[in-house]
C-alpha cells in the first residue's frame, strides 16, 4: 500500500538532517526537559513536608548539576559546528 500511494502522490524526497543536526536537537531536547523536571521538583517542594523538601531539594541540585552540564554540551556543539 505505501509502495502505490507513493506511486500516486509522488511526495518529494528530502534528505535526511545531518548528524550535527541532531545531536544538538537532542541536546535540546534534554536541556528542555531538565528544565521541566526542575519546575516540577520546585512546585513539589512548596507544598512538601520538612523532611522530604530536604530530599527535593537535593534533587534539584543534581537537576540544576546536569543543566549546567547540557549547557556546556550545547556550547561546545556551537563552537565546533561549522554553521
Amino acid at each position: 500500500m505505501l509502495a502505490r500511494f507513493a506511486e500516486t502522490v509522488k511526495p518529494p524526497v528530502r534528505a535526511s538532517k545531518p548528524d550535527e543536526v541532531l545531536q544538538l536537537a537532542a541536546i535540546l531536547t534534554g536541556r528542555r526537559q531538565l528544565i521541566e523536571m526542575i519546575a516540577a521538583e520546585g512546585n513539589r517542594q512548596a507544598s512538601a513536608a520538612t523532611g522530604i523538601a530536604k530530599q527535593i531539594r537535593q534533587t534539584i541540585s543534581w537537576l540544576e548539576k546536569r543543566l549546567k552540564e547540557a549547557d556546556g554540551d550545547l556550547d561546545q556543539s556551537i563552537c565546533a559546528s561549522p554553521l
